[in-house]
């Protein structure tokens, strides 16, 4: 599992901006770990039909997930380093 420590408690859920813009649990860091959980287990693909690449790019990497996160699981880092990652494959 990629989610490292994250126990899925939802408390990154009310205060994250991308999520309440969106209206979709999709936006929030556990959405987003989830997604990357699925890539990396190969339940999910990443194509450009879908749209895990906008959902990880609408993450600002402001770090309030980490004040929520009782866990301390630094998900903007994750996010930032999947989307170093997609661009690398992208090439």
């Amino acid at each position: 599992m990629l989610d490292l420590n994250c126990m899925r408690c939802g408390f990154c859920l009310p205060s994250y901006f991308s999520r309440k813009h969106y209206k979709s649990k999709a936006y929030s860091p556990r959405g987003r770990l989830s997604l990357l959980n699925g890539l990396v287990d190969g339940d999910l693909t990443l194509d450009k039909r879908n749209s895990i690449n906008d959902i990880l790019h609408a993450c600002t990497l402001c770090g309030v997930c980490l004040s929520e996160c009782p866990t301390g699981v630094p998900t903007y880092e994750i996010f930032e380093k999947a989307r170093e990652l997609i661009h690398k494959i992208g090439k």
